[in-house]
């Protein structure tokens, strides 16, 4: 007789590149008690400049104490206003979540407590150090979702890619060839071991750019990536259907999240030597919608005082400020604003679209709805040639409310398609 059990989580399978993360998240000294329910990461290769613009959404975002009713924290912890605010105030960027956080202060302070290191001592920490350093962290604005939450937006310089990518990909060829590499990649997977050595003796790109897209490149053992690429898809099932079992209620909402990571612009690229992981493609801004982990959200009677954090540290409206600068054709007068209305997630420029047509007065109506409009237009075209599917609202025949109504309802099911909540 089959019986039914909660499952157990998966082991934790031996993972180099994670390690090497974790590694990073401790070098830059930075902490972990910021969430968020959903984020966009989107980014412009400068080629000729050897610049990297990059612009992240932070969708409802939250913290750890925020998850308790009010006052059923541990003591002493900060209110959850207060970890915002902080957190609005420095230069930390989070993606998807820890381990992926860094702080150029962090990253410099850090340089200065070092003193001269002779280049051939700089253990992988140190190589870390050098790449974030030179990174300009700054807050754009803040947003509203389409379910109401408040998120903000950052953006990320990296004034010279090529320096930056040399110091990350010399941090890897250290940390390959530390002591602190997985010891059980020796045992199991020697062959594997050995390419990577010698890889990163060689100063492998181990990271790199083609074009707009970002490759990471691994070199490998062809009878020994089998097995690791087996297993690796046994691990990855078999912590997909934990997370379903373990939140069978919400099974919908597991396929979603399916479906948006399946839909992205990210590529494997396999042969005897090298597997080549491609997020983006060449020729075009890249996008991606990162499924961040499941956590549990903010509790109701916290979300006021959240919202009221994000709003006091952060006066922009970034909704507001971009629909009057489509409206007016001033975008290209702002450099952000261009690159957010250029390679920025393209939902926002419809959404905020469609929020100032309907905030638009009765004295201001006519002239403001009629913009708003022919702006939508104008995306709708950019949208079939550029994505094409969901295909954007007809409106002939319409009225201009009926017309808000309708790219508000693609909006929304825009949203539930490509960028579903966790």
């Amino acid at each position: 007789m089959r019986t039914t059990r909660r499952r157990d989580r998966p082991g934790r399978q031996p993972a180099i590149a994670w390690a090497w993360l974790g590694g990073l998240a401790v070098a830059l000294g930075v902490a972990g008690c910021i969430r968020f329910q959903h984020q966009r990461v989107t980014w412009f290769h400068d080629v000729e400049q050897d610049r990297l613009e990059v612009l992240i959404h932070y969708g409802a975002l939250y913290t750890d104490s925020a998850t308790k009713a009010p006052g059923g924290g541990s003591p002493g912890q900060p209110a959850p206003g207060k970890e915002i605010r902080e957190f609005l105030a420095g230069d930390e960027a989070v993606l998807y979540s820890w381990p992926m956080v860094f702080s150029p202060s962090e990253a410099r302070a850090s340089l200065e407590a070092m003193g001269e290191v002779f280049e051939q001592d700089l253990d992988s920490e140190q190589h870390l150090w050098r790449a974030f350093a030179e990174l300009e962290v700054r807050w754009l604005g803040r947003f509203q979702d389409l379910e109401g939450e408040v998120g903000v937006v950052q953006a990320v310089t990296v004034p010279s890619v090529s320096r930056f990518l040399e110091s990350v990909n010399r941090s890897i060829d250290t940390f390959v060839l530390s002591e602190r590499r997985e010891r059980s990649l020796a045992d199991r997977y020697p062959g594997t071991l050995r390419v990577l050595q010698q890889a990163a003796r060689a100063g492998h790109e181990w990271v790199g750019f083609r074009g707009q897209a970002l490759e990471f490149r691994l070199p490998i053992h062809p009878g020994e990536w089998r097995v690791l690429r087996a297993k690796g898809l046994a691990f990855g099932a078999d912590a997909l259907i934990y997370s379903a079992w373990d939140d069978v209620e919400n099974w919908e909402g597991h396929v979603r999240d399916l479906a948006s990571m399946l839909a992205q612009a990210v590529s494997v690229e396999e042969s005897d030597r090298f597997v080549v992981v491609r997020l983006g493609t060449e020729g075009r801004p890249g996008l991606l919608r990162l499924p961040v982990p499941r956590e549990p959200p903010p509790h109701p009677d916290v979300v006021p005082a959240i919202r009221a954090a994000i709003t006091a540290a952060i006066e922009t409206d970034l909704d507001a400020v971009l629909a009057e600068a489509l409206l007016a054709g001033t975008v290209a007068e702002d450099p952000d604003l261009t690159h957010l209305a250029e390679f920025g997630p393209p939902i926002a420029v419809a959404r905020a679209l469609v929020t100032v047509g309907r905030q638009a007065t009765d004295a201001e109506r006519d002239g403001r709805v009629m913009q708003a409009l022919e702006q939508l237009a104008a995306f709708g075209q950019r949208w079939v040639e550029n994505e094409g599917a969901p295909p954007p609202p007809a409106v002939d025949g319409l009225t201009e409310r009926e017309s808000l109504d309708a790219w508000d309802a693609w909006c929304r099911e825009t949203w539930e398609l490509l960028a579903p909540r966790r």
